[in-house]
């Protein structure tokens, strides 16, 4: 998601907007930094092979941090999908 998108969800959400349940996928990665994720139409096949390895990288992370906050907190997976909310 770019930042165009960000602030398009954030204009349709209106009074209902919450920030805290929205970032942009590279901050997962880089927190802070609020890097977009380009349109890979744009960069050849080099360009989706970029896409591909910054969404994976930033996949891995929320992977890494709901096996550990499961494991340590011995939660059910119900009671993991309800935090996130």
């Amino acid at each position: 998601m770019d930042k165009e998108v960000y602030a398009d969800i954030q204009r349709m959400s209106e009074e209902l907007w919450d920030a805290r349940k929205t970032s942009l996928i590279m901050d997962e990665v880089s927190p802070g930094q609020h890097i977009e994720v380009p349109d890979p139409w744009f960069g050849g096949e080099d360009g989706y092979h970029l896409v591909f390895d910054m969404l994976n990288k930033a996949c891995e992370v929320i992977v890494k941090r709901y096996k550990n906050q499961k494991s340590s907190s011995k939660e059910s997976p119900q009671n993991l999908t309800s935090n996130l909310s």
